[in-house]
């Protein structure tokens, strides 16, 4: 995919197994099936279609407007066809997860509806509702777990200021909640608009130069954990309870994990992601919290669980001497002293 001399993109489709390269050459006039004049930023594959996305206007091969800045190539014969979108602006990038597709960029309007730099479309081509918003221009997005990750000169995501500078940073937005945590100014941060490179792998944030080589940084990513609760069968005991087990869901590229009780007279041991807690005579409420690690000592967000502890109560019976009938079974009593006393 690239810009010949006349201006006009130009589509080449290889086929990886047979080496066959079908080129769609975008000449105005009826010799191309389509064509169109612009800019092609992004490709992806999704349901059988090739999407192209970007900066263009798109034409079929009588000369028929098509689509603008989002469209799909049949791949078989090249044709154009439109998605019929209606956004009204560039399009930097285009990413899939979850079977949907996420488009960022510099648009404002969706299908007639406001987005601001950032939509979500499902797989049969419809605008989903998103609560993810950028004051200024998207660059380029990538997806980790459950958050994305967006590079740009925008100041606020979300109404929330994030890059007073106004210099290229890189943001994580919470898919689950839509909170922001910015991740800092980009280095190297002598690249131009369009020539970013925005790539993860496992757990690592690579940022670098299309046309510069040797000029990158990588960010190593903090675990993601999958879930925010810690699982347990109850958040309230009484003292003198052993062996109580909590979890957490495991998470990718961690290596450890930290977990650390606030109350007294209580022995946590864990395993990974699976703790245990045994509550004495004397223990006390407290707070469980758990985070991980990552090889290179990125540490997760904090996970937190309060726990009641609660005294067992002293029990008195009072048993009338002249009338006890005595039966051939145990009741089973739980406290911290029990007396008895004649009526």
């Amino acid at each position: 995919m690239h810009n010949d001399p006349t201006s006009f993109s130009t589509i080449e489709v290889i086929n990886i197994l047979t080496g066959f390269t079908y080129t769609n050459y975008p000449n105005p006039g009826g010799n191309s099936p389509s064509f169109l004049i612009g800019d092609i930023k992004d490709v992806e594959l999704m349901n059988n279609k090739l999407l192209l996305a970007g900066r263009f206007v798109a034409y079929d091969d009588l000369g028929a407007f098509v689509d603008s800045n989002l469209i799909y190539m049949n791949i078989t014969n090249g044709t154009l066809h439109p998605l019929n979108l209606k956004v009204n602006d560039t399009i930097k990038d285009i990413e899939l997860k979850n079977n949907k597709l996420h488009i960022a960029g510099a648009f404002t309007m969706v299908n007639n509806s406001a987005r601001q730099r950032y939509a979500v479309i499902d797989n049969a081509f419809n605008l989903l509702p998103s609560s993810i918003n950028f004051d200024k221009t998207v660059e380029q997005i990538e997806f980790y777990d459950k958050y994305l990750l967006a590079l740009g000169k925008f100041t606020q995501v979300n109404s929330t200021n994030v890059n007073a500078a106004s210099n290229y940073t890189v943001c994580s937005i919470d898919l689950n909640n839509s909170s922001v945590k910015n991740l800092g100014p980009v280095i190297p941060n002598n690249i131009s608009n369009d020539d970013y490179l925005f790539k993860i792998i496992q757990n690592r944030l690579y940022i670098s130069s299309r046309t510069v080589p040797f000029t990158y940084n990588r960010t190593v990513l903090a675990p993601a954990l999958s879930t925010n609760s810690i699982t347990s069968s109850s958040a309230v005991f009484c003292q003198n309870t052993p062996n109580v087990t909590f979890s957490i869901s495991p998470a990718l590229y961690v290596t450890s994990y930290n977990w650390s009780f606030s109350g007294t007279g209580t022995t946590l041991t864990f395993t990974n992601n699976i703790a245990k807690l045994d509550f004495s005579s004397i223990a006390t409420s407290g707070i469980l919290k758990v985070f991980a690690l990552s090889s290179e000592g990125a540490s997760s967000d904090t996970i937190s669980l309060t726990i009641t502890v609660n005294p067992r109560p002293n029990i008195t019976v009072a048993l009338p001497i002249s009338n006890i009938t005595c039966f051939n079974k145990k009741v089973p009593i739980q406290s911290n002293s029990i007396t008895s006393q004649p009526i």
